[in-house]
């Protein structure tokens, strides 16, 4: 297990910390996001798909998040490439009550699985919304760099996820009223960027599938369906730009 020994101290200004090289590499299964997550774990890990380089960065990076935030119990780690990770303090809150503000328009193919089935685990950690949410994004950029069949399907589940974390963010500011979100705002604004920039690349490429269909009405939904207007309203103030392009 690699031990990495951060100063936690959140007050002010957002705090990202760098995240080390441990075997430099360049390319793996000819992608440098793949190599970019690989090279910062150690040698012989259990996160490794050889046969599916997007599943194996999307399963490194949570390989990561745990070796980053090990021995501080209380955060969670986020990895968004390039040597750039956040610690994020744990909230007070409950995955159930998370589930509850997703309407039903903005449910995606896998909300059962996440916000309902994973209770059993993650109940009293929202911040496995996050951890998801990085996986999911990271794996995107694996799986676009090389064309990797079902890519599109990986980033559908990014930008479900985007919503899924905002929602966490609005769970807890009920509650946990006294809780700082100085690292958690700037986090979901900064992945929120990487997703809108997923977004504009598929928008020029001109691709079109069932996934890339399913992504435009899940994208309207967001931007433009009545459900979604409280939680529209959310990101709004809470981060005051963008979330997904509405």
């Amino acid at each position: 297990m690699i031990h990495f020994v951060l100063l936690l101290c959140f007050c002010g200004d957002p705090v990202w910390i760098d995240a080390p090289v441990l075997r430099p590499m360049e390319k793996v299964k000819g992608s440098t996001v793949l190599a970019d997550v690989e090279s910062r774990m150690p040698a012989g890990h259990q996160y490794a798909f050889p046969a599916m380089p997007m599943t194996w960065c999307h399963e490194t990076t949570h390989g990561l998040h745990s070796n980053l935030r090990s021995g501080r119990p209380g955060y969670n780690a986020c990895y968004v490439l390039n040597g750039k990770a956040m610690i994020i303090k744990e909230p007070r809150g409950r995955l159930s009550s998370i589930a509850k503000l997703i309407p039903l328009s903005l449910r995606g193919p896998s909300f059962r699985l996440y916000l309902i089935e994973q209770q059993s685990y993650w109940e009293n950690e929202p911040t496995y919304m996050l951890d998801e949410w990085v996986a999911y994004t990271n794996g995107s950029c694996c799986g676009r760099e090389i064309a990797e069949n079902g890519w599109h399907f990986e980033l559908l589940q990014a930008i479900n996820f985007a919503v899924y974390s905002l929602a966490m963010a609005q769970s807890v500011s009920t509650s946990d009223p006294t809780y700082d979100h100085t690292q958690l705002r700037e986090f979901l604004r900064y992945n929120a960027s990487r997703v809108r920039w997923l977004i504009a690349r598929l928008d020029e490429s001109g691709e079109d599938n069932t996934h890339v269909r399913q992504i435009r009405a899940y994208l309207a939904a967001w931007r433009t369906g009545t459900e979604s207007a409280s939680l529209r309203a959310f990101a709004a103030e809470y981060l005051g730009e963008s979330m997904l392009g509405e």
